[in-house]
């Protein structure tokens, strides 16, 4: 049986939201992380961004893992139709080189109070 993570409304996910993603390769292999992809997702990233009305003021690729920082910046902008699209595009992506993602990516929406500036100041110190 497969079980799903259980997602927040759908207007959480909307305008203005801020909305740590984080996607892990399947097994959590490593090996996948090489230059080209790299090349690539960032040409994916923004052609993302500005498809669906977001930014992206961070994102780490891990051995295993990856996690990308979004926000919405126009009034359309929504991130789970955008998170579906970046995700097939990853696929497509890592299947040529022999990888593939989990089946669902996490999110945590920032409440307000992790959206101060104080709050990203002491991540940083």
């Amino acid at each position: 049986m497969i079980s799903y993570l259980k997602r927040l409304e759908p207007e959480r996910y909307r305008v203005q939201a801020c909305v740590r993603w984080s996607m892990t390769i399947q097994e959590r292999r490593t090996g996948w992380l090489v230059p080209i992809f790299y090349y690539k997702f960032r040409e994916l990233l923004t052609h993302t961004m500005f498809r669906y009305g977001l930014c992206s003021p961070i994102f780490c690729l891990m051995p295993d893992h990856m996690h990308l920082l979004w926000q919405g910046i126009t009034d359309e902008a929504d991130q789970k139709p955008a998170m579906k699209f970046v995700r097939r595009q990853v696929n497509q992506l890592l299947k040529r080189l022999g990888y593939e993602l989990q089946g669902q990516s996490y999110d945590h929406v920032l409440r307000d109070d992790e959206r101060q500036t104080e709050a990203f100041q002491n991540i940083v110190e």
